[in-house]
């Protein structure tokens, strides 16, 4: 519960940066639609997609760090053992693994960075030093936390957003939009399930990975 919160929070806080990202990401959704045809939207849908992959990973650096606080407060000590005994999801997600020599130990991911006070940023670690570490720790959480339904469910509301977009321009028109499902990381049946009638129906249009 104490993760779940402090990662929530970190998603209240953080809320007017994403809503500025989505307004950025509609003012060229808008600009594009406004183009000649056919209308490629994969190199703004991956951006944000990655705007999402680093609020995820911010937030979910901020839970561990709101766990570790507990521990802190409770007067319990702070380690990899400790840690992963009383919290396997951070087994699960790879912050901390089995020694090689010996698996009844366990130490953290090599590649994280940490202050006395949990996983960077905290605030607590030297100036020069906390950016470098604060974004090493974000691009590492993003790789183990952010997996492909986060992808696709918000890739849905985005498709959306786009076919909305279209539709209002060009209601008649057959034109395909086009996504680079590969590079995306799309997944055609997870996009058809998260698809919800929020514009209506008007505004939908078929996905066909067949033909790219």
């Amino acid at each position: 519960l104490v993760w779940h919160i402090g990662h929530e929070t970190f998603h209240a806080l953080n809320l007017k940066n994403m809503q500025a990202a989505e307004r950025y990401f509609m003012e060229r959704v808008q600009a594009k639609a406004n183009e000649p045809e056919p209308h490629d939207y994969t190199d703004l849908l991956l951006e944000m997609d990655n705007v999402h992959k680093r609020s995820e990973a911010m937030a979910e650096i901020n839970g561990f760090n709101a766990y570790v606080s507990r521990l802190q407060v409770k007067g319990l000590e702070i380690n990899a053992n400790s840690l992963g005994d009383r919290l396997p999801h951070i087994v699960n997600l790879g912050i901390v693994t089995e020694h090689l020599n010996d698996s009844n130990k366990l130490k953290f991911h090599p590649e994280f960075q940490f202050s006395p006070n949990g996983m960077m940023p905290t605030g607590q670690w030297d100036a020069k030093h906390s950016s470098a570490a604060a974004e090493a720790n974000i691009a590492n959480m993003g790789k183990l936390f952010y997996g492909g339904h986060y992808t696709n469910d918000y890739a849905a509301g985005y498709l959306n957003k786009i076919f909305s977009a279209e539709y209002a321009r060009r209601p008649q028109s057959s034109a395909p939009i086009l996504l680079d499902m590969e590079k995306l990381h799309y997944r055609q049946e997870l996009l058809e399930r998260g698809l919800r009638p929020e514009y209506g129906g008007r505004a939908f249009r078929d996905i066909d990975s067949e033909n790219g």
